[in-house]
């Protein structure tokens, strides 16, 4: 029994090498994973094996998805494949949040992807109430700042600021509404401001307007004429009247022309500003031979350099003229230191007295006409003589 039992032993181990030895040969590029698989002949149980030693030798690839403020997403992905499973980035108020590469192909590397966040784009619809605004909508991006918004216009009233749910907009704020809103233009009546014309002489001008207008030509008053005078209002930045205020009239005395005109005379100055309601201080004076100068003429009358100018137009100046004359002295018998003297037509004068001794000195005479010691030399002519008259003493003559 035991001899029996030994050989069975013997044969069994002698069947299993010849079949192991067998598989070998047939296949040696795939392995055998059992014993019962080479000998049994299991195909479905050999199948598995291959699959399973395959799959061992794959190369996979990861995508790392990163977001500030997030965990990484880590995706694997077979070499070659596609990746599908792409995760959403989580949204950022008044952003739009994607990730920098969008498709996932051919996968062949390890690769990280970044989220993007851009700000974006709304839009501002004005609601000007009863006024007008241009233009009615602008666009703001979120988290910048708008800088300027549009500027409504209300008759007799002041915009004072656009206004969103009840609060105050400032286009120097940043943008922080993630939609698009309507701004409302809050306004507020405008005050009456006073503009006051006052001209000496005159009942003051009161003009009435709004607050912030601008005081046009027609609403200005005309200025009263006064001779002599340009009368203007005061430069004040009557624009944008903000405050009651008070104009004043300026008066500029004008500048008038004087031309002379000698006649037979010469003048070195032709003409002459004066300054009305000012002294000239002096006239341009003109010479003629056998001529005294007497003085400008205007309209008849003789006027004064020290007077205030109160003529209110351009003047010509004529010359008033008055002959000299050389008076000869005839002593007739007598004796004088000088026996001629210069007289001025019109002007006063004084003869002199000469002496004859044992006579009595009665007078100049012209001819035979007596002369009088002084007084306005009235007497005409080109050349003059004027002889003395005498009488012996205790004599008496008879005219």
């Amino acid at each position: 029994m035991k001899k029996f039992l030994l050989f069975l032993l013997s044969l069994t181990f002698t069947v299993s090498s010849f079949s192991g030895c067998s598989f070998l040969l047939v296949d040696d590029s795939s392995p055998a994973t059992s014993v019962e698989e080479s000998v049994g002949g299991n195909t479905e149980e050999s199948s598995t094996g291959e699959e399973s030693t395959s799959e061992s030798q794959k190369t996979f690839y990861s995508v790392t998805f990163k977001q500030e403020g997030q965990d990484d997403i880590v995706k694997e992905v077979e070499e070659g494949k596609d990746l599908t499973d792409i995760p959403v980035p989580v949204q950022k108020t008044g952003y739009t949040t994607k990730w920098s590469q969008e498709t996932f192909t051919g996968i062949s590397e390890h690769m990280t992807v970044e989220a993007v966040s851009t700000a974006n784009e709304y839009t501002i619809t004005y609601d000007a109430g009863e006024g007008t605004v241009t233009p009615e909508t602008q666009k703001v991006t979120y988290d910048a700042i708008p800088q300027t918004f549009a500027t409504p216009t209300l008759e007799a009233n002041n915009f004072i600021c656009w206004t969103y749910e009840g609060k105050a907009v400032q286009a120097t704020d940043v943008w922080k509404i993630a939609s698009d809103v309507t701004l409302v233009a809050l306004w507020v009546a405008k005050e009456k401001r006073t503009v006051t014309f006052v001209q000496d002489g005159y009942e003051p001008i009161v003009v009435e307007v709004l607050d912030g207008e601008t005081l046009t030509g027609d609403m200005i008053p005309a200025t009263q004429p006064k001779q002599g005078y340009t009368v203007v209002w005061e430069e004040k930045v009557l624009p944008s009247i903000t405050e009651n205020i008070t104009i004043n009239a300026v008066a500029t005395p004008n500048t008038y022309t004087i031309t002379y005109d000698a006649g037979e005379g010469t003048v070195a100055t032709e003409t002459q500003d004066v300054i009305f309601d000012t002294a000239p201080e002096s006239f341009a004076v003109p010479t003629r031979e056998g001529y005294k100068f007497k003085g400008w003429e205007y309209d008849g009358a003789v006027v004064s350099a020290t007077d205030l100018w109160k003529i209110d137009k351009d003047v010509t100046f004529t010359a008033k003229w008055a002959k000299i004359y050389t008076v000869t002295l005839n002593v007739n018998g007598g004796t004088l230191s000088e026996t001629t003297i210069t007289v001025v037509q019109g002007e006063s004068y004084t003869l002199p007295t000469p002496k004859r001794e044992g006579f009595n000195f009665l007078g100049w005479k012209h001819g035979s006409t007596k002369v009088a010691m002084n007084g306005v030399w009235t007497i005409d002519g080109e050349n003059i003589t004027l002889t003395a008259d005498w009488v012996e003493d205790g004599w008496t003559k008879n005219y």
